[in-house]
């Protein structure tokens, strides 16, 4: 039934945990615990993917040792099969971008992963910690753990391809750059998210483009036309200068002060 509502865009597979820290008329902010992850990289993406995908035993017997057993010595037992968990990252080291749920691609310097070229693809494991992860036993495969971080996500349908990915990257930026509430951490990285099965109707396919972004400090938000938080201070701060300054500037240039 799962694999059947797939077709329809339903997610079958599970998502890590996240908080909706700000919601904008094009985009949301979500906070995400710091994540155990397994790593590969490799140029091209189908090869990764299978490579990680052996990994977690997802085409049979884990190609991994379980960690008590590693403890032991014993490096023949492998963990039991661990399931497919959305998002998978793929990172490029060139201009392109990310895929997610249940695969993220993420790049270096823009959004449009290429199938072929350097890229990092990344699963995300059900785990806690990384002493619960199983040893790989394809020296390929790295485990990570991932910090916490803020993400801006903005969200569309549709089957992605590199011209898409970076039209909704750079819509997601400009976004940015017009609220100035939201600065990314780093201004080449974004990922391109995909949640659903390759046989999912493309109109109904989930899709996100993210970026790691910070609060600006220096801007806050307007209400009305008012100025709040930090900007108070710096507001204040000037006034209070104007107003020293006014019986000895003459008033045009104290017009073009304010």
């Amino acid at each position: 039934m799962g694999t059947l509502l797939s077709v329809f865009g339903y997610v079958n597979v599970g998502t890590p945990p996240s908080t909706v820290v700000d919601t904008r008329p094009q985009y949301v902010v979500r906070e995400y615990s710091s994540l155990v992850v397994a790593t590969v990289r490799s140029t091209q993406r189908s090869a990764a993917f299978r490579i990680l995908a052996s990994y977690i035993g997802v085409f049979g017997k884990p190609q991994n040792v379980a960690p008590d057993a590693a403890a032991d010595g014993d490096n023949a037992r492998s963990a039991p099969p661990m399931a497919m968990a959305a998002p998978v990252l793929t990172a490029s080291s060139a201009p392109p971008m990310a895929m997610t749920a249940p695969v993220l691609t993420e790049s270096c310097a823009g959004a449009a992963a290429t199938a072929e070229g350097p890229l990092t693809m990344t699963f995300v494991l059900p785990l806690q910690s990384l002493a619960e992860a199983p040893i790989p036993t394809n020296e390929s495969v790295e485990i990570q753990l991932l910090p916490r971080r803020e993400m801006a996500v903005r969200t569309f349908s549709g089957t992605v391809d590199n011209s898409m990915a970076q039209r909704e990257e750079k819509a997601l930026r400009d976004d940015l750059a017009s609220d100035e509430l939201w600065v990314p951490v780093d201004s080449g990285s974004a990922t391109l998210a995909r949640y659903n099965a390759p046989f999912t109707i493309p109109l109904l396919r989930k899709n996100e483009i993210m970026i790691e972004v910070e609060r600006n400090r220096i801007r806050t938000p307007r209400e009305g036309g008012g100025v709040v938080g930090s900007d108070r201070v710096a507001y204040a701060a000037t006034r209070s200068l104007m107003r020293a300054l006014e019986w000895r500037l003459p008033q045009r240039a104290l017009a073009l002060l304010r």
